[in-house]
Formats: C-alpha cells, sequence, structure tokens
C-alpha cells in the first residue's frame, strides 16, 4: 500500500495528476485505511507503467539527440581526415615527380661526365 504522494513521487508527477487518473478509472487502484486513501500494489505497477513510458520516451530522445551529435562529429572528423589524406597523396605525387626529375637530372650529369673526362684525359 502506498500513499498518493509517494505513487506521485516514485513515477514523477503530481499528486493532483494521481488523484485525477483514479477518478478518471473510477479510484479502482484505491483502499481507504483510518480514513485516508491508499494505492495498492496493482495501482502502483498501473501508474508507474502509465507515467514511466512518457519518461523512457524522454530518456530515449535525449539519448538519440546525443548518437546524432556524435555521428555529426564523426562525419565532420572522417570528412577532415579524408581531406588530410587526398593532401598527401598530393604531396607523395609532387615528391615523386621531384625524385623523377632528380633522377633524371643524374642520368643526363652521369652521361655527361664521362665526355668531359674523355675530352680532358683524351682518351
Amino acid at each position: 500500500m502506498y500513499k498518493v504522494s509517494e505513487v506521485a513521487k516514485l513515477v514523477g508527477v503530481s499528486t493532483a495528476a494521481i488523484y485525477k487518473e483514479l477518478k478518471r478509472i473510477d479510484n479502482k487502484f484505491i483502499t481507504v485505511d483510518n480514513g485516508k486513501k491508499f494505492i495498492t500494489e496493482e495501482g502502483f505497477r498501473y501508474f508507474q507503467e502509465r507515467y514511466k513510458s512518457k519518461e523512457s520516451v524522454r530518456v530515449d530522445d535525449d539519448i538519440v539527440r546525443s548518437l546524432l551529435a556524435q555521428m555529426e562529429e564523426k562525419d565532420r572528423q572522417i570528412a577532415e581526415r579524408d581531406k588530410q589524406i587526398n593532401q598527401l597523396i598530393e604531396q607523395s605525387k609532387n615528391y615523386q615527380i621531384l625524385l623523377k626529375t632528380e633522377q633524371d637530372k643524374m642520368v643526363i650529369v652521369a652521361q655527361e661526365k664521362p665526355k668531359l673526362l674523355s675530352r680532358l684525359f683524351h682518351r
């Protein structure tokens, strides 16, 4: 047996809301003891079910909003990472071009050196 105020506090609504609902369901879950109204165990479960569903929907909504915000942040991070990867790929291509250019110069210089040496030493 629970006092109306206890049930209201436990399910997170006002005592007026509990009384209003009790009136709507024809005081189905009430017992009177020494002139005081008490809610039965079955009534307590009824009110828990009735009012907790709204609370759990709010909690679920909060969780969904939080997860969506996290996903948006992850999407932003992934986009930034993709941008960095593309920059590194472009930089790598540029380094390969520079390396190829330097290698070509070295080949040309290596080919010219024997001619230069042969002219100097008349071989």
